[in-house]
């Protein structure tokens, strides 16, 4: 605790004041963690300090508070980007990321536990940790450093950044920092110019990146999430079942529970099919069809229900170390458009799914339940479209 209130001393995140009348004073607390390799071993215990951001005031203590992340789509896109070229990602993680976020509002809190100092408060020059606008000032700082260095940040995902002039990509989740690059004398600028503006610890290679295991091959790059799978099969008890060949029983058929389920059987049910969405949103889109059939009952499930979440269990067990490869192709984006009715003609505001491939390779699957159609938006006989219509873009 004492190395955490040094921290922002040093960092000059705080100057001890008197109470001020008639203003808001924040809440804080302790929170402890700890932090581990990509191993799973622990590396070290830490104490931070951080703000009870619930007791802020709405226009006095904060204004804009949204700050975005990287989306799995942008990581797979980027990825496969890094497969084709053969690159190794290079991983960063900043220290003290929301500490860097300079404060516009005047904001007073309370010290932590056992460092309060009769009616002296914090008055914060920086942002910390629990503050509703501390991502959204990170986020803003980082960006201008990019910007400054010739990056742009992309029109699809906020979190991702082009260099203007050379084939270089950055994604950035909250203090997760990776470069998708060539080993030349540029990214070596780069990471040291990084280094100097931020205190920054380098990764290496990136292995475990966002709760994704990569796997580097000759043949391209392999995504798994051996380890989260575990985990979630440890947290229902079903890291000893029988595993099956198939996500759902042949046949099944599930109708909607009454309302009055027991609260905890609901719980569980939407916990389990939360767990398994995190999979198909990274690299289980295999599992994207039957999730979203599951999904349906959420709000009153079955024993049934919580039957057929179990049996998907199992094929997952089953099917733990499937990955999610990129192989090393030549550079092609893609685009296909699954068209069984005229959706796209007759109903301009309901369009078709899009998916996006990069190569060879799935970056951004998509799908959609068609609505029904009336006798007068049937199409005229022979008026079916090619019923899968691809559009090609070299480069990207």
């Amino acid at each position: 605790m004492n190395h955490e209130i040094n921290a922002l001393k040093n960092n000059n995140t705080f100057d001890v004041v008197n109470k001020p009348i008639g203003r808001n004073i924040v809440g804080s607390k302790w929170v402890f963690k700890t932090k581990k390799n990509a191993d799973g071993t622990l590396e070290r215990f830490r104490a931070r300090a951080v703000a009870q951001g619930f007791s802020q005031a709405a226009g006095f203590d904060f204004e804009d508070t949204f700050a975005p992340v990287i989306r799995y789509e942008s990581v797979r896109l980027l990825i496969a980007i890094c497969a084709r070229n053969k690159w190794r990602p290079r991983q960063f993680d900043v220290q003290s990321t929301f500490l860097y976020g300079k404060l516009k509002e005047a904001v007073y809190m309370r010290p932590p536990p056992g460092f309060s100092d009769g009616d002296k408060v914090w008055k914060l020059n920086r942002c910390i940790y629990g503050l509703k606008q501390s991502e959204n000032k990170w986020y803003a700082l980082f960006a201008q450093f990019l910007t400054s260095k010739d990056f742009t940040v992309s029109h699809q995902n906020p979190c991702m950044f082009i260099h203007n002039k050379f084939e270089c990509y950055i994604s950035l989740y909250v203090d997760d920092i990776a470069i998708y690059s060539a080993d030349t004398p540029h990214l070596t600028t780069l990471i040291k110019d990084l280094k100097t503006a931020f205190e920054i610890s380098d990764l290496g290679e990136a292995s475990f990146l966002l709760g994704l295991d990569i796997t580097y091959t000759s043949d391209g790059i392999a995504l798994t999430q051996e380890r989260y799978i575990g985990t979630i099969l440890s947290r229902f008890g079903m890291e000893n079942s029988n595993t099956v060949s198939i996500p759902v029983p042949k046949g099944i058929t599930l109708t909607k529970g009454i309302t009055e389920q027991p609260k905890e059987q609901v719980t569980t049910y939407q916990s389990m099919i939360g767990s398994l969405m995190y999979l198909v949103t990274s690299t289980r889109p295999d599992l994207a069809y039957t999730i979203l059939f599951l999904a349906q009952f959420s709000s009153c499930p079955t024993d049934e229900h919580i039957k057929a979440a179990k049996h998907l269990f199992r094929y997952v067990n089953e099917q733990e170390t499937l990955a999610y490869f990129t192989r090393t192709q030549q550079r092609t984006l893609s685009m296909f458009m699954l068209m069984l009715t005229l959706l796209a003609v007759m109903i301009p505001e309901d369009p078709p799914p899009v998916t996006l491939f990069y190569s060879i390779t799935v970056v951004s699957p998509s799908s959609q339940r068609n609505k029904p159609l009336s006798p007068n938006q049937l199409p005229k006989q022979n008026s079916w479209p090619c019923p899968t219509v691809p559009l090609i873009f070299d480069g990207i």
